[in-house]
């Protein structure tokens, strides 16, 4: 948080009370579980109100990973840019079908509630612009992934992503095949 304020400070044409931006930024740094998504944390909160931290993964502090929703983050990214492929090619989705979450599943609907009704249109660097979208003309499903094949074939496909991405393994073979194939066309 700090990095990010200075860096904020240094390119600060578009900061109009920076006295206001450093105390939002200060008791972020100061108060990270207050700004965190408590629907996510309620029941790890509670335990923690009642026992006391239990160990050092704990302490949001020392271990803000395991308090992360990168899900939630990457979840409205992608419907913004079905938003404007959607938007370019004058289409509609009408349902939408996610993996069953038991971590995420109140903040992911909550989340499709809002971003799959507007879009932000704005240029980098100029006031917010949205507009109200009709690109998604149903709700959000949560589908088992072991009771249907296209949810399992979307994990596959994720999971070798991932471990390419992030683990940097050396896919051979058909997974290699399968692998250049989704990482051109999707």
């Amino acid at each position: 948080m700090q990095d990010i304020k200075e860096y904020t400070l240094d390119n600060d044409e578009f900061i109009y009370d920076t006295d206001l931006f450093c105390k939002i930024f200060d008791y972020a740094a100061t108060n990270p579980i207050e700004i965190l998504e408590l629907d996510i944390l309620s029941k790890e909160l509670k335990r923690i109100q009642s026992d006391g931290i239990t160990d050092e993964s704990d302490d949001v502090s020392r271990n803000n990973a395991k308090y992360r929703s990168a899900n939630l983050a990457t979840f409205n990214m992608s419907v913004d840019a079905l938003h404007k492929v959607l938007m370019d090619n004058k289409k509609v989705i009408s349902r939408v079908v996610h993996d069953e979450q038991t971590e995420f599943d109140k903040q992911l609907k909550n989340a499709f509630a809002f971003t799959s009704k507007v879009t932000d249109i704005s240029d980098p660097f100029e006031y917010p612009k949205a507009v109200l979208m009709e690109t998604f003309s149903g709700g959000i499903e949560f589908i088992n992934s072991s009771q249907n094949a296209g949810v399992q074939l979307i994990d596959v496909a994720l999971w070798i992503m991932k471990r390419v991405n992030d683990s940097e393994v050396e896919l051979t073979d058909r997974c290699a095949a399968l692998y250049d194939t989704i990482d051109k066309r999707a």
